[in-house]
């Protein structure tokens, strides 16, 4: 496996030791870090709550709403056509 060095630059401020990446400051930490974190939030909230179940149960809420939406905007339609 190759190795290059990072195409974006990172800033490091003398005075602060802030880092930054386009004028942003960031955070640098190890993957392992990360992923472990991450894992032990997802593992103490449980299956219910994680991300991946709270974008399906606003994308359900969101179809939902959008469906009644519809149903609501069909109906008066459909009556003025069977008053014909």
């Amino acid at each position: 496996m190759g190795a290059h060095q990072p195409e974006m630059p990172i800033l490091v401020d003398d005075e602060t030791g802030v880092w930054t990446t386009d004028a942003l400051p960031m955070l640098y930490v190890p993957r392992h870090f990360f992923v472990n974190n991450h894992m032990a939030i997802e593992e103490e909230l449980g299956e219910k709550n994680t991300l991946k179940s709270s974008i399906r149960q606003v994308t359900n809420q969101l179809t939902t709403g959008v469906k009644k939406k519809l149903k609501n905007m069909a109906f008066p339609a459909m009556r003025c056509l069977n008053t014909t």
